[in-house]
């Protein structure tokens, strides 16, 4: 899992920072091997899900666009499981398919309850909860908080993606000096 810290991405998984590609002539060039990174094409659409207990965020889930997944303690195969992200003293209240996850092709988030205990919206700015219905998707905004139960909450991401980043290195390099971007590199 890849975070962003200060101006490095830090990989959980090998325990130390990656950084970002370097840019040379404004192409992207891997830091590493030192090679012009490809270009895959346009990265479909993405949204981010955190999952927060004791308003702490203990997962965060990452969904293309077109994704439908059941959200919950043991959703099955196909969805998106909490048994080893909660305490069990908040999971044994979570249901085994408690909400329905779906990402629209804009990369729109819409919860669905399917629960038998209820779940609740608090959009952004507003004061007071909502029910969430288990027959009409509710819209889930950037800083909208849903509450599974006390305790389990879900709020959707602000943070940026791949596509975002390269567009932020492509306008680092614009701004690189005429005198800099002909200055030879040379690798030892």
């Amino acid at each position: 899992m890849l975070r962003w810290t200060a101006d490095e991405w830090s990989d959980s998984r090998r325990g130390d920072a990656v950084r970002l590609p370097v840019m040379r002539r404004g192409v992207p060039v891997c830091e590493l091997h030192r090679t012009p990174l490809a270009d895959d094409g346009p990265r479909t659409g993405v949204a981010q899900l955190k999952v927060m207990a004791d308003d702490a965020c203990v997962h965060r889930v990452t969904l293309d666009v077109g994704t439908t997944a059941a959200l919950g303690r043991a959703p099955g195969a196909a969805g998106i499981a909490l048994h080893d992200v909660l305490p069990r003293r908040l999971l044994d209240s979570v249901s085994r398919r408690h909400v329905e996850v779906t990402v629209d092709a804009e990369g729109a988030l819409w919860l669905r309850d399917l629960s038998g205990r209820g779940s609740l919206l608090l959009p952004y700015g507003a004061r007071e909860w909502t029910a969430l219905s288990g027959e009409t998707p509710a819209l889930l905004r950037v800083n909208d908080v849903v509450e599974l139960i006390p305790g389990v909450r879900l709020a959707r991401s602000a943070r940026r993606y791949p596509a975002e980043i390269a567009a932020a290195w492509q306008r680092a390099a614009r701004r690189v000096p005429e005198a800099s971007a002909r200055a030879e590199t040379r690798w030892e």
